[in-house]
């Protein structure tokens, strides 16, 4: 009886233990990770760590170390269908276009090419990124999911594509840094010049159709800002997530200002003559 006994209570305190530590442990870990973060030089320690045990965020590290290399968003994180409203809106505008050819600029590992494959399944789908782990990354999936109408390339701009050649050209979490989500300085020009940002939209300009879409998101700049912006009309809002740390031509930091302007239509002659 006795051993029976302790049988039944080993039961429940096994039962009350697997339903209580993990809550209890949760919390302690987000107690750490918060006290951790207040830690003069912690933030930067673990994410140095982390990118050297890593391979795919040791190519990060030599790229960030090559100021010739063209980088620009740090972070290969992506996610699948992560901007929705946005892919719809462009699945809509290519409906009736004969194999229209698509650019996904910056397209880490590959989760938005293939977002863009389910919704435009007659495009050609290219999609570019500087880092050559996340290239590698993209291929094997493409072996293992092949589809003729989808290509990579590991490339840190599109000064060697044809003039107006796409149709549409994604830029999503692209023109933006780590640095400065978490520091908010009054000045981006160490981070990420306003400057890099202008370049890059006279050569998507340049590689984009006359009434070909132009879409930008999750930015810490305004494309109304940049020197082309009067090529384009704006024709399609996002609010979610909203763009609230802008920063301006000067690279100074613009405060008490969301943006919500998400897609941009070239002019063609058509409009230009309107």
């Amino acid at each position: 009886m006795a051993t029976a006994s302790k049988t039944v209570l080993y039961k429940i305190w096994k039962m009350i233990a697997l339903r209580l530590l993990p809550p209890i442990m949760a919390s302690t870990s987000q107690s750490i990770r918060v006290l951790l973060k207040q830690m003069p030089g912690t933030v930067p320690a673990v994410r140095l760590l982390r990118r050297l045990i890593n391979p795919h965020e040791r190519s990060i590290l030599r790229l960030k170390r090559d100021k010739n290399s063209g980088l620009l968003q740090e972070s290969p994180r992506t996610s699948y269908n992560r901007y929705p409203s946005l892919f719809q809106f462009v699945a809509n505008d290519v409906n009736n276009v004969r194999a229209p050819k698509i650019l996904s600029f910056g397209c880490s590992t590959g989760e938005e090419v293939f977002t863009l494959a389910d919704y435009v399944s007659h495009g050609r789908i290219t999609g570019i990124d500087i880092n050559p782990s996340s290239i590698k990354k993209c291929r094997e999936r493409l072996a293992k999911e092949p589809n003729s109408n989808v290509a990579f390339k590991c490339t840190a701009s599109v000064r060697h594509e044809l003039d107006e050649y796409f149709d549409a050209i994604f830029c999503l979490a692209v023109t933006r840094h780590a640095d400065l989500a978490l520091e908010k300085p009054d000045s981006c020009e160490k981070s990420l010049p306003f400057e890099k940002f202008d370049i890059l939209m006279r050569e998507f300009c340049r590689v984009l159709k006359p009434g070909g879409l132009l879409i930008i998101w999750n930015s810490h700049f305004r494309f109304s800002d940049t020197g082309v912006a009067q090529r384009f009309i704006t024709v399609c809002h996002n609010s979610l997530p909203p763009q609230d740390l802008l920063y301006g031509p000067d690279n100074r930091r613009i405060d008490g200002t969301v943006y919500t302007e998400a897609i941009f239509r070239k002019h063609n002659a058509e409009m230009v003559n309107a």
